[in-house]
C-alpha cells in the first residue's frame, strides 16, 4: 500500500516555506562561518520580531472561532530573546561576572536555535495560513532537513569564503580569511 502523497496546496506552501526559511538561516550561518560569531544585528532582528509578536498577543490572542493562537510554551519561546536582550544590558554594566557570560551564551543559543525557527514559523503561518495545513510528515521532515542543509552550507560558505569571494565583496568589516584582491 502506497502512502498518501502531499496535496498540491501542501507542496506549494512547502516550497514557499523552504525559500523563506532558507533565506533567514543562510544569513545567520554565513555570518557565523565568516566571522566566527553571531551578528549582533541578526540577534536584534530576532529580538524585535519576537517582541513585536509579544506586543501583538493582547490583540490577537484568540480568533473568531475561539482558538488560542498562542500557547504558554510559544510565549516562553518568544520571551527568550527579550531575556537575552535584558541580560546583554545587565552584562554591559557587570562585565566581570562569569555567570552572566554563561547565561548569555545559553540564551544566545536558545534565541538562534529555538526562537528564530519559531518566529519564522509564526511569520510563515501569518503570511501563509496554509502552512498550518501542511500535515504530511515527509514535508515537515523536508523543511527541517532543508534548514539544516542550508545552515551547514551557509556556515561552510562563510568559513571558506575565500574560495569564491574577495575581501572587497564584504561591506564594512571583513573576515580574517577573506581573499585580498591585491595581496
Amino acid at each position: 500500500m502506497s502512502k498518501k502523497l502531499p496535496t498540491a496546496n501542501e507542496a506549494g506552501t512547502f516550497v514557499i516555506a523552504a525559500i523563506i526559511l532558507s533565506h533567514a538561516v543562510w544569513s545567520v550561518t554565513f555570518f557565523y562561518g565568516a566571522f566566527e560569531k553571531v551578528s549582533y544585528s541578526h540577534l536584534l532582528m530576532i529580538w524585535v520580531a519576537s517582541f513585536a509578536v509579544l506586543l501583538a498577543i493582547p490583540f490577537a490572542y484568540k480568533n473568531q472561532e475561539g482558538e488560542k493562537l498562542f500557547s504558554p510554551i510559544s510565549i516562553i519561546i518568544l520571551l527568550m530573546p527579550t531575556c537575552w536582550f535584558a541580560l546583554e544590558i545587565l552584562a554591559y554594566y557587570n562585565k566581570s561576572a562569569d555567570a552572566y557570560n554563561t547565561i548569555r551564551t545559553g540564551l544566545t543559543l536558545v534565541t538562534i536555535c529555538l526562537s528564530l525557527p519559531y518566529i519564522l514559523y509564526m511569520v510563515l503561518q501569518s503570511a501563509l495560513p496554509e502552512i498550518a495545513e501542511i500535515h504530511h510528515p515527509k514535508l515537515w521532515f523536508g523543511l527541517c532537513l532543508i534548514a539544516l542543509i542550508i545552515a551547514a552550507a551557509g556556515y561552510y560558505a562563510g568559513s571558506y569564503n575565500y574560495y569564491f569571494m574577495t575581501c572587497e565583496d564584504f561591506d564594512g568589516s571583513k573576515p580574517k580569511n577573506c581573499w585580498p584582491v591585491n595581496p
